[in-house]
C-alpha cells in the first residue's frame, strides 16, 4: 500500500519537514495498531478464514511505520486506518467473488454474503458493491441513490444456441 500523500512540498517542490514521534506517540500508535487490527483480523477469521486475516494484516503494516503519518495526530490516524481496514475487508470478499471459477458462482447467496458483511461490519455502500460484484439483486443505499446510482438488479445471461 503506497502513503496517502506525498512526502515533498508541492507548491515550493521542497521536502517537508517531519517532525519525529516521540517513544510515548510511538507506543501508543502501537498499542492502538494491535488492538484494531487485532479486533479486524478476528472478524476476517470467522469470515473467511485464516489467510485472508494474515493477509489483512500484511496490507496495513505501513501504520506501524515510525517515520509514516508523522504529520496527522492520532485521532486521525485511528480513523485512516479504520476506514483502510473497512475497505480491505470489502475488497476481501470482492475478490473472493470475483475469482470464484464461473461454474461454483451461482452459489454465493445474499444471505451467505450479508453474513459475511455483517461480521466484518461492513456499511451499506460496501454491502451494494458486493452485492454489485456477485450479480445479486440489492437496492442502492439512500446516499448513493441521491447521486444518481441505480439498484442493482441481476443480469441474466443469455446462452446463444449452437444451430447446426
Amino acid at each position: 500500500m503506497m502513503l496517502l500523500y506525498d512526502t515533498a512540498d508541492s507548491i515550493a517542490g521542497r521536502p517537508r519537514k517531519f517532525t519525529p514521534l516521540t517513544d510515548e506517540q510511538y507506543e501508543q500508535r502501537c498499542e492502538a495498531f494491535n488492538s484494531i487490527v487485532g479486533d479486524y483480523k478476528k472478524r476476517v477469521r470467522l469470515a473467511m478464514g485464516n489467510r485472508e486475516a494474515r493477509h489483512l494484516e500484511k496490507s496495513v503494516l505501513e501504520f506501524i511505520d515510525r517515520n509514516a503519518y508523522t504529520d496527522i495526530d492520532f485521532e486521525s490516524w485511528k480513523l485512516i486506518l479504520n476506514a483502510v481496514l473497512c475497505v480491505s475487508c470489502q475488497h476481501m470478499i470482492s475478490s473472493k467473488i470475483k475469482y470464484t471459477p464461473n461454474k461454483y458462482r451461482h452459489e454465493w447467496t445474499a444471505e451467505e454474503l450479508d453474513k459475511m458483511i455483517e461480521i466484518c461490519g461492513i456499511d451499506e455502500q460496501g454491502r451494494y458493491y458486493i452485492f454489485r460484484d456477485a450479480n445479486l439483486a440489492c437496492k442502492a443505499p439512500e446516499c448513493m441513490a441521491r447521486h444518481g446510482y441505480e439498484d442493482v438488479v441481476p443480469q441474466r445471461t443469455q446462452v446463444a444456441a449452437t444451430g447446426a
